[in-house]
């Protein structure tokens, strides 16, 4: 998680209550973020 270390649960649960997500908004938002993750992590291009 060291790519997105930026985005802890504590700032993502925050910007859900805040955004009143539901639960499956919550679960395509980790999805995206582990897509982003996988695709592009700036820390591992060379």
């Amino acid at each position: 998680m060291e790519g997105i270390s930026m985005f802890t649960t504590e700032h993502i649960l925050r910007f859900i209550k805040r955004c009143h997500m539901k639960q499956g908004d919550f679960i395509t938002l980790c999805k995206e973020l582990m897509r982003i993750k996988g695709s592009y992590n700036p820390l591992h291009h060379r």
